[in-house]
């Protein structure tokens, strides 16, 4: 099955060539959210929000 291989197994054959390819031509990279929560020993050790940024 495909998905048994490693992707270090790849290997693209020899006729295919890529000297005129534009590299990430149609990459449109998606936007991804991010919470982090901290509970109330982790708000205790940080005094500012830069220390928590920081932190993350």
């Amino acid at each position: 099955m495909r998905r048994d291989r490693e992707k270090g197994d790849f290997e693209l054959k020899d006729e295919y060539d890529f000297t005129d390819g534009i590299r990430g031509k149609f990459y449109k990279p998606q936007k991804v959210c991010t919470a982090a929560i901290i509970d109330a020993n982790g708000a205790s050790c940080t005094k500012t929000a830069e220390e928590v940024n920081d932190a993350i």
